[in-house]
């Protein structure tokens, strides 16, 4: 769930708000110093967010049955490294906005950014890492919630932009961003 979708949601009260068990706060007092909790939400049977900030930065940090999974953290200029959106602008054929950045950290240690992007009229979801490799490359879905790999190919409408975009790499470090 990303950060656009969460915020629907919780405007909408879709959420349910709940409290964090202690393995969350355990996991969240050990690797964020300095976090104001938000809030605590479930979001279906197994999936949990706690909502934070920690200094400047907003963060969502995903829980399926108590185990921590992923922390997104909202950029607060909606903007790549240079190198990163290089990597993208090559990446993808088409002229493109984008319309969305958030960081992502994942349980085995995977960084990643969280883009979406407007090309054509229609918005398209990028995961691509700090060596400008693109990971995923798909239609975005207007509040879908992807905590798990799906195991079809949500994409069945025979999107013609997936022609549109190759995996590309580089050789280029970029600089870490604050997690």
């Amino acid at each position: 769930m990303d950060f656009v979708t969460f915020k629907d949601k919780l405007a909408s009260e879709d959420l349910k708000a709940t409290k964090p068990t202690p393995e969350m706060l355990a996991f969240l007092n050990g690797k964020y110093a300095d976090k104001e909790i938000l809030g605590t939400y479930r979001i279906n049977e197994s999936f949990a967010a706690v909502y934070f900030k920690q200094k400047l930065w907003e963060k969502l940090a995903f829980f399926k049955d108590g185990d921590w999974i992923e922390t997104r953290v909202n950029s607060l200029k909606n903007k790549l490294p240079d190198d990163v959106n290089d990597a993208l602008s090559k990446a993808i054929k088409n002229t493109f906005s984008i319309v969305k950045v958030e960081s992502v950290i994942s349980e085995n240690g995977d960084f990643y950014f969280y883009v979406i992007i407007k090309m054509s009229g229609k918005k398209r979801m990028i995961h691509i890492n700090k060596a400008g490799e693109v990971l995923v490359n798909e239609k975005y879905v207007e509040n879908y919630i992807r905590l798990e790999e799906d195991d079809e190919d949500e994409d069945e409408e025979g999107d013609e932009d997936d022609e549109e975009a190759e995996e590309i790499e580089i050789d280029e470090d970029v600089d870490d961003y604050d997690d």
